[in-house]
């Protein structure tokens, strides 16, 4: 369920980026970019746990999530 939460909010900040009248603010959504990559930060370095509390594999090849202005102006 919490998987499910951060995904609604990754999307409604990418939608904020869109919809001008937004509630989400620059802050916001700089801080769910952050919330985000230091999950998969987690995940990829393998120090996940998952269903039956064992250990994820690090990954070997996952990119960070960027916010729609950090990739629009790079």
């Amino acid at each position: 369920m919490f998987k499910f939460l951060i995904l609604c909010f990754i999307f409604e900040v990418s939608t904020a980026a869109v919809c001008p009248g937004s509630a989400f603010t620059d802050a916001i959504q700089t801080s769910v970019v952050t919330m985000h990559n230091n999950f998969r930060s987690q995940l990829a370095k393998g120090l996940s746990t998952i269903k039956g509390g064992a250990t994820a594999s690090a990954a070997k090849n996952m990119y960070q999530f960027v916010s729609f202005f950090e990739a629009k102006f790079e």
